[in-house]
């Protein structure tokens, strides 16, 4: 057997590597983890991710479904923000502003979207009910590197 490793170049030390199941894994976090709400007030910050000590938020992906509820003419604006607190409304970043149709759902996946690290990813609306759903995963950071 030879003993090989894959890096990604940068002089980072940053390795790839094969899970027990035998799967290469290239990127630096883990499996996705869900998080969901059902917003179901307007204006009302509902906390999906809170931050951790020496890891960052990566968003992955986002199903957003909007009930019945929901105005037919007008839809609903669902907002996905970074915010200094788990209650805040007000957002320090903006990561996504949708429009959703009534009785509709938006499945967006296959997006990388890095959070600022110690933030907390919330989501609000201004027309109830919309459920979220956010996929993504902590990514450990190397503060030596910071």
């Amino acid at each position: 057997m030879i003993d090989t490793k894959i890096s990604d170049g940068s002089g980072g030390g940053h390795l790839a590597r094969v899970t027990h199941a035998g799967e290469l894994i290239t990127v630096r976090g883990n499996y996705d983890s869900t998080f969901n709400a059902a917003m179901t007030s307007i204006n009302t910050a509902y906390n999906l991710v809170t931050p951790k000590s020496g890891f960052q938020f990566i968003v992955t992906g986002i199903v957003l479904n909007a009930d019945k509820n929901v105005s037919a003419t007008d839809g609903a604006i669902a907002v996905l923000y970074e915010a200094t607190s788990a209650t805040t409304t007000t957002a320090s970043k903006v990561l996504l502003t949708l429009n959703i149709g009534k009785n509709s759902t938006v499945p967006l996946t296959g997006i990388l979207i890095q959070t600022t690290r110690g933030v907390y990813v919330n989501a609000k609306t201004d027309d109830a009910t919309i459920n979220i759903t956010l996929l993504g995963y902590y990514l450990e950071i190397d503060e030596s590197k910071s």
